[in-house]
């Protein structure tokens, strides 16, 4: 059973913390239709419990809580392109971070572990 959600239909911070076990790595929050999910709470429960906060904006493209993007506050964000999303391509998606260690382990996964040294740059990557 999953947190409850707010006015807004997201995730609500009063329901995250009391489901957050000594396994929790990360709150996942899902910002539907344009409507910002309340961040300050969720981050403010997140740092509480030293957990990442990982922001599904894609169809929020756009949106912003407190004069931020979504997909900007947390400690990720993810943004698919299938074809009931914002912006679509078909399938794909792109993930977002400020953070190197999370740019860096998002890029080995997304290339099967491997990172091909020469062809990273700061906040990009591609296969070339």
């Amino acid at each position: 059973m999953g947190a409850k959600s707010d006015e807004s239909f997201n995730i609500a911070p009063n329901g995250i913390e009391k489901k957050i076990t000594s396994r929790t790595k990360a709150i996942m929050v899902v910002h539907l239709y344009g409507c910002p999910a309340d961040m300050d709470g969720i981050v403010a429960v997140a740092r509480k419990h030293n957990v990442r906060v990982l922001e599904d904006a894609p169809q929020s493209v756009g949106a912003q809580y407190r004069g931020r993007r979504m997909g900007s506050i947390g400690d990720i964000g993810i943004y698919s392109f299938q074809i009931s999303k914002t912006i679509t391509a078909g399938e794909g998606g792109a993930v977002v971070t400020n953070d190197p260690l999370l740019f860096e382990r998002a890029t080995r996964f997304h290339d099967l572990g491997m990172l091909r040294l020469g062809h990273q740059q700061e906040g990009f990557y591609a296969h070339l």
